[in-house]
Parts: structure tokens; C-alpha cells; sequence
């Protein structure tokens, strides 16, 4: 830190950059000030606030994401391809998942990849209130799997987690609900084996997503090819929708969205998932 002297001569991209050098799971003005040699009182000259600070270093982060889209993709794999390019992308920059969570989009990184996404979604007979229900819902999925998995890996192999597990062995009940979860589900909910879950935990939220049901009705999944999924991780088709039990059956079909439904009312520019048509 610098402490005294003629204060150096930085910019606010100066300040961007030193913040993405540092990431947003470790963003502090002083962290910032060091990796610049000035004191905190510089930085603050120059940026009023942390938050403003994470606004900053955020949106030049997200100016990375590139979304990508298969025109001839139908529905399912497509958000199935948008939740995987979400994880991959946060995984690669630790605390950007919990940085869209929290307000998104905030500038104008966001709003593009946004409305790429709706877009996107419009090609597939979505109109911008629907495809907004839409993306939220998965992204909300995907980030929310990318901040389990960081949270999961910082206490991996620790004594709280051997805590947990006496604690549960103590239970018959869950003993029992956790001999009964399949393998391919994340082990943070087997937690009677802990280790990284990069891939499991995924593949779960994405099963959710194969399986909102489009055109198969309220609740239920059809047959959906997923490249990239392997042969055990598919799931029959026909079975109630537990994993995201709280979609709404807004996702099943168009025709069910497209100007019939008046009551969708999803706040513009947010990813928050929207029950019930509500954001």
C-alpha cells in the first residue's frame, strides 16, 4: 500500500483492471489499491463505493461471455447449451455466478448477452415477456449450481464436513434418502461421499432443464437428445417434474405464451426466476 508521497497517476480502467486480475470472489477497494500502490483514498476518488467497484469489474468481465446458438436447435438443448456456456463461464471466473445473481443485467455487458438470450428465444416462438421467464429460470438454475460448487470446494475435505456426515449417519431417515438418490446426482446432495462436484452438480440442474417438458404437458418430460449429456445421465421421460417442481407451465409450449397470457408480468432486465408468472 502506499502511504504517503505524490499520489500515482491511474485511471479508472486502471482500477477495472487491477479488479479483474483480482476476481470478483476477491474484490476489495484495498485489494485494488495495493495491486495499484496507492492507498484506499485514491481508489475512492475514483470510484465512490465497492458496489459501484463490483459494478465496474463486472461488467468488464462479462464483456468476456460470448454466448453461442444453434439456429437449428430445438428448445430443450438449446437451454441446455445456454446453462453449460453459464456454468463453464463462471466456473472460469470465480464469483461472477453470485455477481449476476445478486443484480443483472447492470450495464451494458449484460444487456447484450441478455437480449442474445431473448432472441434467441424469439427464433423459437418465445415472445420477450415468456423468453424472459425463460432464461431466468435456467439461468437462474446454472448460476445457482456454479455457487454451490465454489462453496462446496472451499470446504471440501474439511472437519465441518466430516461433522455433517456423523450427523447424518445419526439419522435412519436420511441414511435411507441418501442410499436412495441415484449416482449421477450431485454429491452435495450424497454428501455420504464428498469431493469436488465440477460436472455432477451440473448435469443435475441440467437434468431439470431436459426435463421442463415441451409439449408434453404441466409438469411432465419427453424424449429429448442432448448432446454432450452421457447415456446414464438421461432420464425417462413421463415422470413428474421433482426437480424444479416450482416451474411454471409457462415453459411448456409457445402457443401458451405468445400474447395468450396477459398475467406474465416478468420485471424487464432481471434473471430472478419468476413463479407464477412474477418475478
Amino acid at each position: 500500500m502506499r502511504t504517503g508521497g505524490r499520489p500515482a497517476g491511474f485511471t479508472v480502467a486502471d482500477v477495472i483492471a487491477a479488479g479483474e486480475r483480482i476476481g470478483l470472489n476477491e474484490l476489495t477497494m484495498q485489494r485494488v489499491a495495493d495491486a495499484l500502490g496507492v492507498t484506499t483514498a485514491a481508489i475512492y476518488r475514483h470510484v465512490p463505493s465497492r458496489s459501484v467497484l463490483e459494478a465496474l469489474v463486472g461488467e468488464a468481465v462479462l464483456g468476456e461471455l460470448r454466448l453461442t446458438d444453434d439456429p437449428a436447435q430445438p428448445l430443450v438443448p438449446h437451454l441446455v447449451g445456454f446453462a453449460l456456456q453459464l456454468c463453464r463461464f463462471t466456473h472460469d471466473h470465480p464469483g461472477t455466478a453470485g455477481h449476476m445473481l445478486r443484480l443483472f443485467p447492470r450495464g451494458q455487458s449484460g444487456i447484450r448477452n441478455m437480449e442474445q438470450e431473448l432472441r434467441a428465444l424469439g427464433e423459437r416462438g418465445y415472445d420477450p415477456a415468456a423468453a424472459t421467464v425463460i432464461a431466468s429460470g435456467i439461468a437462474t438454475i446454472a448460476l445457482g449450481v456454479s455457487v454451490a460448487e465454489q462453496e462446496q470446494a472451499a470446504v471440501a475435505g474439511s472437519e465441518v464436513v466430516e461433522h455433517a456426515l456423523t450427523a447424518i449417519a445419526g439419522s435412519a431417515l436420511l441414511r435411507q434418502a441418501q442410499a436412495g438418490i441415484p449416482d449421477h446426482t450431485t454429491t452435495s446432495a450424497r454428501t455420504a461421499r464428498p469431493r469436488a462436484t465440477r460436472g455432477r452438480t451440473t448435469r443435475l440442474g441440467l437434468h431439470a432443464v431436459q426435463r421442463l417438458g415441451v409439449g408434453g404437458g404441466p409438469g411432465v418430460g419427453v424424449p429429448v437428445e442432448v448432446p454432450g449429456l452421457r447415456e446414464r445421465d438421461r432420464r425417462a421421460p413421463g415422470r413428474p417434474v421433482d426437480a424444479v417442481g416450482s416451474m411454471p407451465a409457462v415453459l411448456m409450449s409457445p402457443s401458451r405464451v405468445s400474447g395468450a397470457n396477459p398475467g406474465i408480468t416478468p420485471r424487464p432486465g432481471t434473471w430472478a426466476f419468476a413463479e407464477n408468472g412474477a418475478s
